[in-house]
């Protein structure tokens, strides 16, 4: 004698098609935080890029300035009274007649999200800022006057080891990822890191600020 043949529900059935599995909506949660972590971690890496892009331009706009500085002074180079951080807004004032209004370029793009240039909320009202036709400026970017303030362009001897500016702080930080970049006195900007920092140049210069001055 045959089974009994049992009955379907076919309204249960496609209504059980229909919905998702507690696996299926973990697998499609899964997917949706992998895809919002890839896109994530693309946005972040192109604004790393562009912030790296504008920064470089920023080193070069300076660096145009002051070689302009420097024809129109007999060949030497800009300086500040002291070489002392809270100094350098005499950068803004002295190369002034070569910016026109393009503050902006003194100012690194990820300060602006990183805020490493206030101490306490008050070192740049205090100490670093000047004041250009009735804006507060100020500068980002340190520049280098150590050893050599007031000297001569021909008188370094290894320009292309010469760091002019510095994407840096009064406490020296990375503010880019592999670096931080640097204005060389022969025209190129690259990143250093704060390892290469210690190191020496090929002339036995430990300190950055002395590198290319030794014959």
């Amino acid at each position: 004698m045959l089974p009994p043949k049992k009955s379907i529900n076919l309204s249960q059935t496609v209504h059980s098609r229909n919905g998702f599995t507690l696996i299926e909506l973990v697998v499609v949660i899964g997917i949706a935080a992998i895809l919002i972590s890839l896109i994530f971690s693309a946005t972040r890496a192109m604004r790393d890029r562009g912030e790296k892009v504008v920064c470089a331009s920023n080193l070069r706009n300076i660096w145009s300035w002051c070689m302009l500085y420097a024809a129109d002074n007999e060949g030497r180079m800009l300086s500040v009274d002291h070489p002392r951080w809270r100094n350098q807004y005499q950068i803004l004032e002295r190369l002034g007649p070569y910016v026109g209004n393009n503050y902006n370029a003194f100012h690194c793009p990820t300060t602006s999200r990183q805020q490493d240039y206030l101490w306490n909320g008050a070192w740049l009202g205090m100490c670093a800022t000047t004041t250009i036709d009735c804006r507060e400026e100020y500068t980002d970017y340190k520049l280098n006057d150590v050893e050599w303030r007031g000297g001569m362009y021909m008188n370094i001897p290894h320009p292309e080891w010469f760091i002019l500016v510095r994407d840096t702080d009064w406490a020296p930080t990375d503010r880019h990822s592999g670096g931080s970049h640097c204005m060389f006195l022969d025209g190129h900007v690259r990143p250093v890191t704060q390892e290469q920092f210690d190191a020496r140049d090929p002339w036995g210069e430990r300190q950055w600020y002395d590198w290319g001055l030794r014959h």
